[in-house]
């Protein structure tokens, strides 16, 4: 049986067949304004084929449920509840992403312990893993775009910087904004792997993943790893203990 893995974040999506897990391309899109339920769709049926559709999703559950009416026999939606695998420091689980659960399970599987899990996305969400496999808990920072966006809308006659270059001795407002952003975005969340480093001792791994990794890898100061796979692999892990 081919199984799809599919990830679904807040701005885009990806998707890998679980048998080329480690092998295989991971395939990319973002989600189209109007309908981005038919883009997904629209991107699964380009291949490659597959007989079951398992779920990883931060969406909504109006969006969940409109995909799941696509593919009724073949889709299944992972929870929290699905595992036991590793239990959360969360005291109310419902309120911790399986988006984050998966990549920290998938990041315990793959990279030695203590480990801090870097997911880059909309927000930037980091993860402690301690040297028993046990979730101590973790915390959020605002995304590149939310930084950008939080202070654009502030500001007049300035659109579209995502191409700009960021040169610190900026020229016009809008290189500014760019460079502001881009070097606090890497300054604030260097300072939080610091700060969680700290409470271990000084001695974790820090793996980065998500949409935005490769982009926050440049603007830290040290080399630290990106692994676009953590979710899929803790995907896998689920969907193996439930066989």
């Amino acid at each position: 049986m081919n199984t799809c893995l599919l990830d679904l974040g807040n701005t885009r999506f990806k998707w890998i067949l679980r048998k080329n897990l480690g092998k295989g391309p991971v395939r990319r899109a973002n989600y189209a304004e109007g309908n981005p339920v038919e883009t997904v769709i629209n991107a699964l049926s380009q291949g490659p084929v597959f007989d079951r559709l398992l779920v990883s999703s931060v969406r909504s559950s109006a969006f969940n449920a409109a995909l799941q009416l696509r593919y009724p026999q073949k889709i299944q939606m992972i929870r929290i509840t699905d595992s036991e695998l590793m239990p959360l420091a969360y005291e109310d689980t419902s309120q911790f992403g399986i988006d984050r659960y998966l990549a920290a399970l998938g990041a315990r599987e793959c990279y030695s312990l203590p480990l801090i899990v870097v997911d880059a996305g909309t927000a930037v969400t980091f993860d402690v893993v301690n040297a028993k496999g046990a979730h101590l808990g973790g915390c959020i920072f605002p995304g590149l775009q939310l930084l950008r966006q939080s202070l654009l809308n502030g500001t007049e006659g300035v659109e579209n910087i995502d191409s700009i270059g960021a040169q610190l001795l900026a020229k016009s407002t809008a290189e500014g904004v760019a460079a502001g952003t881009l070097t606090g975005y890497g300054a604030g969340v260097e300072g939080v792997i610091q700060a969680l480093q700290a409470s271990l001792d000084g001695a974790a791994n820090v793996i980065l993943t998500g949409g935005d990794a490769e982009l926050l890898q440049e603007c830290l100061t040290r080399p630290v790893p990106v692994d676009p796979l953590l979710i899929f692999h803790g995907m896998n892990l689920i969907d193996s203990e439930s066989l």
